[in-house]
């Protein structure tokens, strides 16, 4: 059979964080990289798009080297999944009801944030 082939770019990384330099490097720019875009993320969140999909991109980005980021990204995963749980055992008009509240909000949101634009840059 052979020994099981290992991932170049996940080596490389283990390879990089074993050095005395490079290795706190690695572990800043990590840590800068997922936090600019976990706020960048929280920034998109009430903005029509995928706010919180950049959101769980910074947290898994920044968990590859920090537990704290893997604690709160598994909090965060399991709060999702209980309320996708939650929301699936009610019945369709409450699921629609709340798809309509969510369109409401991202809408109300978007006109309040175009209004204001518009009002500030002329």
């Amino acid at each position: 059979m052979g020994r099981p082939r290992t991932n170049p770019v996940a080596a490389w990384y283990r390879r990089a964080r074993s050095r005395r330099v490079v290795g706190p490097f690695l572990r800043i720019t990590v840590l800068s990289l997922g936090v600019l875009v976990t706020l960048v993320g929280l920034v998109l969140v009430p903005l029509p798009g995928p706010g919180w999909a950049i959101v769980f991109l910074g947290l898994a980005l920044t968990a590859t080297e920090f537990r704290p980021a893997r604690n709160l990204l598994e909090f965060a995963r399991s709060t999702v999944r209980m309320w996708t749980d939650w929301l699936m055992e009610r019945p369709m008009w409450v699921r629609f009801m709340v798809t309509m509240a969510t369109f409401a909000l991202v809408a109300g949101i978007t006109f309040t944030v175009w209004t204001y634009g518009r009002a500030v840059l002329g």
